[in-house]
C-alpha cells in the first residue's frame, strides 16, 4: 500500500512510477498515438476517413458506453478492495478479543491449575500468532512455510514496519524493468518480496508443527482446531475459572474471526467475473485501434495534435481499467496490495501486551465497596414506592423480612447490633394491618364484580393507585418451583 502526502497541486504524485497505472497504460496508448499520426500523414487514408464521417456522434456513442462500463468496474473493484480491508480488521479484532478473554479468565484460576497457567497462556498466544500468520500468508497467496520467521513472546516487535514497501531499500533490488509495465510481476520478484516481508510467529514454529502444517492443505483450520482442543483441555483441568456461559464467548469470538478470514479469502480466491473483464478488454481495443484514430484523423488537421488527442483518449480509458484491475485483487499485487505484514505486526503487538503483566500499570482495585451503600443508591434512584406487604421468595426458601412502617425498602432480618435496633418494627402491628387490608380487598372485589362484568385483576391493574396491591387467586395453582399447595397463593403486581 503506497503511502503519500497530499501536497499542493498533487505534484508529488508524479514521482512514483512502480505501482502506478500510467506506465502500464502507456503500453497501449503510445502505439495508438503513433498509428493516428501515420494515418494523418498518409493523404489517401486521411481523405477517405474525412469523407465517410459526416458527424462524430455515431462513433462517440461507443466511447460513452465504454466509459460507463469501465466506471462500473472501478466501483466494483474498489468495493472488493475495501471489503477485504474490513474483513481483515474484523478477523484481527475478534481474535484479539479471544486472546484477552482467555488470558484474563485463566489468570483467575487457583490451586494446582494455576501452577500450569503461565505455560498454557504462552502456548495459547503462540497458537493465536501462528494462526494469524498463516491466515495472512494464505491471503497473499504464499504457501512457503519458510517465510514465517521467529518472534518474541516477551518484547513488543520493533521497529514498526512501514505499510509502503518502497521504504525498504532491499525491495527495490528485486524490481525489474518488466515489473513497471506489467501488473503481474515475475516469480523471482514475488519470491524475494515475500521473503523480505516475512511474518513473525511468537515463539517460533516447532519441528512438529512444521511437519504437520506442511502436510495440511488448510493450515488455518488446522491451527484453529488446535486452539479449540487446547481450550477444552485447560477447562477440564480447572483453568479458565469462569462460568460456562462466559466461556462460550471465547468460542464465539474465535468463530467470528474465522468468518472474517473466510470472507477475506473469498476475495483472494474468487477473481473478477471473466465475461465482464473480457467485454471491457474487447471494447478498449476496439475503441483504441478503430474509433479513436478515425475520429482524430477525420476532425483534426494537425499531425501532432491528432496523435496527442488519440494518445490521451486511450490513456484515460486504459488507466481507469488498470486501476480497477489492481484494486480487484486486494492481497495479490504489490505495492498496492493491503500490507498484511503490518496487520500481523499489530496483532503480535497486541498479543504481547496481553500476555505480559509487566506492561500493565498497577491499577490495584483493592477498595471494597459497601454493598449496602450501593443498594441504597440504586433504590434512591427509583420512584418512592411503599410496599405494604411482605414479599416471599419464590425459590422455596423465603427470606425472613420485617415490616417497616416508614421506609420504602424491605429490610432483611439478618442484621444485628445497633443496626437491628434501629430497624426494629412492630411485627404484631404489621400482622393486624395485613388483616385489615385483606378485608378491604374482599370488599373491593365484591364491588368490582358488579361493574360491567369486568374482572377484578384487570380493573385493579388499570388503576395506578392499585399497582402494588396483592392479587388473590380464588383457586390454587401450582408454584413453578414447589409442589402444589391446597391453599390460595398470593402474587403481587408491581
Amino acid at each position: 500500500m503506497i503511502v503519500y502526502e497530499k501536497h499542493v497541486g498533487a505534484i508529488n504524485l508524479f514521482g512514483r512510477a512502480y505501482g502506478s497505472a500510467l506506465p502500464r497504460s502507456m503500453v497501449l496508448a503510445v502505439p495508438v498515438g503513433m498509428l493516428t499520426m501515420f494515418l494523418q500523414w498518409d493523404v489517401p487514408t486521411r481523405e477517405y476517413l474525412r469523407a465517410v464521417q459526416r458527424h462524430p456522434n455515431a462513433l462517440m456513442v461507443v466511447g460513452t458506453l465504454l466509459g460507463i462500463i469501465i466506471a462500473l468496474r472501478t466501483n466494483l473493484s474498489y468495493a472488493r478492495y475495501w471489503e477485504g480491508r474490513t474483513m481483515v480488521a474484523q478477523m484481527s479484532s475478534k481474535w484479539s478479543d479471544a486472546s484477552i478473554q482467555v488470558v484474563a479468565f485463566d489468570e483467575a484460576a487457583t490451586g494446582e491449575p494455576a501452577e500450569h497457567g503461565i505455560k498454557f497462556r504462552a502456548e495459547f498466544v503462540h497458537l493465536m500468532s501462528l494462526m494469524h500468520a498463516l491466515a495472512m500468508q494464505k491471503l497473499r497467496g504464499d504457501s512457503d512455510i519458510n517465510n514465517l520467521s521467529v518472534g518474541s513472546l516477551v518484547d513488543i516487535p520493533t521497529p514498526k514496519p512501514s505499510p509502503d514497501p518502497g521504504d525498504v531499500e532491499e525491495w527495490y533490488k528485486c524490481i525489474s524493468l518488466w515489473d513497471y509495465f506489467s501488473l503481474f510481476p515475475a516469480k523471482r520478484h514475488m519470491k524475494t518480496y515475500r521473503r523480505i516481508f516475512s511474518l513473525p510467529v511468537l515463539g517460533g514454529i516447532s519441528p512438529e508443527e512444521r511437519e504437520v502444517l506442511s502436510q495440511t492443505e488448510d493450515r488455518v483450520h488446522c491451527v484453529h482446531c488446535w486452539l479449540h482442543r487446547s481450550l477444552v483441555a485447560r477447562r477440564m483441568e480447572g483453568g479458565i475459572k469462569v462460568d460456562a456461559p462466559v466461556v462460550s464467548r471465547i468460542y464465539q469470538v474465535l468463530s467470528d474471526g474465522m468468518l472474517g478470514f473466510e470472507n477475506s479469502y473469498k476475495l483472494a480466491n474468487t477473481p473478477f467475473p471473466f465475461p465482464y473483464a473480457q467485454c471491457i478488454t474487447v471494447f478498449i481495443y476496439a475503441v483504441a485501434f478503430l474509433i479513436t484514430p478515425a475520429l482524430a484523423v477525420g476532425w483534426i488537421d494537425s499531425l501532432w495534435m491528432s496523435g496527442l488527442v488519440a494518445f490521451l483518449m486511450v490513456l484515460g480509458y486504459d488507466m481507469l481499467n488498470e486501476v480497477a484491475r489492481d484494486l480487484e485483487e486486494p492481497f495479490r499485487f504489490d505495492p498496492n496490495e493491503l500490507p498484511v505484514w503490518l496487520f500481523h505486526h499489530r496483532f503480535n503487538a497486541r498479543l504481547v501486551t496481553t500476555l505480559c503483566k509487566s506492561l500493565m500499570p498497577e491499577v490495584g482495585i483493592t477498595r471494597h465497596l459497601d454493598s449496602g451503600l450501593i443498594h441504597k443508591q440504586v433504590q434512591d434512584s427509583r420512584p418512592a414506592i411503599k410496599y405494604n406487604q411482605v414479599f416471599e421468595d419464590c425459590t422455596g426458601s423465603p427470606l425472613p423480612h420485617r415490616k417497616c412502617r416508614t421506609g420504602s425498602l424491605v429490610v432483611h432480618s439478618d442484621r444485628t447490633g445497633s443496626a437491628a435496633q434501629e430497624d426494629r418494627c412492630d411485627r404484631d402491628g404489621g400482622r393486624e394491618e395485613d388483616r385489615r387490608e385483606d378485608v378491604n380487598e374482599k370488599e373491593q372485589e365484591s364491588e368490582y364484580q358488579g361493574v360491567d362484568g369486568e374482572k377484578p385483576e384487570k380493573r385493579r391493574r388499570s388503576s395506578p393507585t392499585q399497582w402494588c396491591r396483592p392479587l388473590l387467586s380464588p383457586q390454587p395453582h401450582p408454584h413453578p418451583h414447589r409442589p402444589s399447595s391446597p391453599r390460595a397463593t398470593r402474587s403481587y403486581a408491581v
